[in-house]
């Protein structure tokens, strides 16, 4: 069963290649969409992601050219993984719908994904993919990230991310999964995509967040795998971090419609109001947040927090208050 994500792709030899095909079915598929980034030395970043990437019979690579103007194609030097390379079809842009082109290509039991700025940790992430090969009865397996400085160093990026992991693995509501937005450190059972009818948004900025909370939604059954088999690079801001009109549109659009999908999944209480972003927004683009507020009340989105809510916070504030000039 197909990926239901809209649009075909061009199946002409300029928009496709595949190298080093073995006769194996792949379990795995790495999707990876790419374009040229502003202020970096992307075919420098690119070819060290490439190296990074385990060379196994199981695993294919799937490259999806996000429109980009990079003169860039996979190096096939891999001697197992087979390496596909497309590109985005002409009505398609941004990184979400370059992941749901891969999906539609991807041949693999499990999928997962990678950006093309960060790295993996070879032998980490061969462990990673033995383990998740060898379990049955799951459709999300979660492995540990970390991520590094462009100057040197830890950075921060990936500490949300391992504190969802850790509460997860040690127990935890699997509620915290609904706040795990991004789509790194996660192994996806293909057929429980396709099931779910799970795809990426088409926004420039917060692509992977429906995605995210639908997969919460959806239950899948979770396995864990204490490694850390993935670095997020931490350095230049990205096409998507860059706060322009339409990025700030786009965050806001996704924020509205993530409130709406927990609604009608009866799971509102764990929405943020609207009021928080376009507060957050309103210095840099007031216009624009102007103009997401009305179509935010248009679309039924709750602006702000319920009286009840607010009346607590109000008399906590106040309680707090009152006891610390005693």
């Amino acid at each position: 069963m197909k990926s239901k994500a809209s649009g075909s792709l061009f199946r002409t030899p300029e928009n496709a290649f595949e190298g080093n095909m073995n006769n194996e079915t792949p379990v795995f598929s790495l999707i990876i969409p790419f374009f040229n980034a502003p202020g970096s030395d992307r075919r420098e970043m690119m070819n060290e992601l490439e190296s990074s990437i385990p060379d196994r019979s199981d695993l294919e690579v799937i490259w999806v050219n996000d429109h980009s103007r990079l003169e860039w194609s996979p190096s096939a030097n891999f001697l197992r993984t087979r390496v596909k390379s497309i590109r985005n079809t002409p009505e398609r842009r941004y990184a979400g719908t370059a992941r749901n082109t891969g999906l539609d290509h991807a041949a693999g039991t499990f999928v997962l994904f990678g950006d093309s700025d960060d790295l993996f940790r070879t032998d980490a992430m061969n462990c990673i993919l033995d383990r998740a090969r060898d379990t049955a009865e799951t459709d999300l397996i979660l492995f540990r990230v970390s991520s590094f400085l462009e100057t040197g160093g830890i950075g921060d990026r990936h500490n949300y991310i391992t504190r969802i992991f850790e509460k997860l693995a040690a127990g935890g509501s699997h509620e915290a999964l609904l706040r795990y937005y991004s789509p790194t450190g996660k192994i996806l059972r293909r057929g429980h995509i396709d099931q779910n009818g799970l795809i990426f948004g088409d926004t420039k900025a917060g692509n992977d967040v429906i995605f995210s909370l639908s997969l919460a939604l959806s239950s899948p059954r979770v396995t864990f795998v204490n490694e850390t088999g993935y670095d997020i690079r931490q350095g230049n801001p990205s096409l998507t971090t860059i706060q322009s009109p339409e990025n700030i549109r786009a965050r806001i659009q996704v924020a509205r419609d993530a409130q709406l999908l927990l609604r009608s999944a009866k799971r509102e209480d764990l929405a943020a109001p609207m009021h928080y972003i376009l507060r957050r927004f309103f210095r840099q683009q007031p216009l624009v947040v102007f103009e997401e507020a009305i179509l935010s009340v248009k679309t039924g989105a709750r602006i702000f927090s319920s009286p009840r809510k607010i009346m607590r916070n109000t008399a906590k504030k106040f309680i707090d208050k009152w006891l610390n000039r005693q």
